[in-house]
């Protein structure tokens, strides 16, 4: 008997039933031939169950990867080559205490301290996704960490001159107040 089956939109065959070993077959194909009333599934002749390949699985964050194969394979693809990315964590919290919270008594908003709060914890998740195996990822992590450190930094030093300019203007403001007032 012969079979038809849809590729692509487009009919293809007549094949034998013994041809479908050497063709991918998926559950889902449509299938035809003399017996039948319309295109059926594939899935649905129980003379083409043998020929059909299984779906692949679709990988997602949530089902990867478990498999310590898989981890050591990701790793070895990676630009760190097993050697675990920089975290600046030390760099990270140093910036925040001495540049992002000082900054916050000068300015109520401090943009800073929220930088250096966010290099910290993009700098926590650098050893956590590197420990699961998923070094792209502790790598990203390892950049955001980086930059938001060197945010927080810019902007730190920004605020201290700021504050400094205005404070220097405040104490000579006073001392141009206080200077007339004594000739008066």
């Amino acid at each position: 008997m012969d079979y038809y089956i849809i590729v692509d939109n487009k009919t293809a065959g007549p094949y034998a039933l013994t041809d479908f070993s050497e063709i991918n077959l998926s559950a889902m194909t449509l299938v035809w031939n003399n017996s039948l009333p319309s295109w059926t599934p594939a899935s649905d002749l129980p003379e083409l169950q043998q020929y059909i390949i299984p779906p692949v699985p679709k990988v997602t964050p949530y089902n990867y990867p478990y498999n310590v194969q898989a981890v050591r394979m990701d790793s070895r693809i990676t630009k760190s080559h097993g050697k675990e990315p920089y975290s600046w964590m030390i760099e990270s919290i140093m910036v925040t205490m001495f540049l992002g919270v000082p900054a916050l008594f000068i300015f109520p908003l401090a943009i800073s301290l929220i930088f250096g709060i966010l290099a910290i914890v993009n700098g926590n998740f650098v050893s956590t996704m590197f420990r699961l195996g998923h070094v792209a990822i502790a790598e990203e992590y390892s950049r955001k960490a980086r930059n938001y450190m060197l945010a927080s930094l810019i902007s730190g030093i920004i605020i201290v001159i700021i504050a400094v300019i205005l404070l220097l203007a405040f104490m000579g403001l006073m001392t141009d107040i206080l200077l007339t007032e004594s000739i008066f």
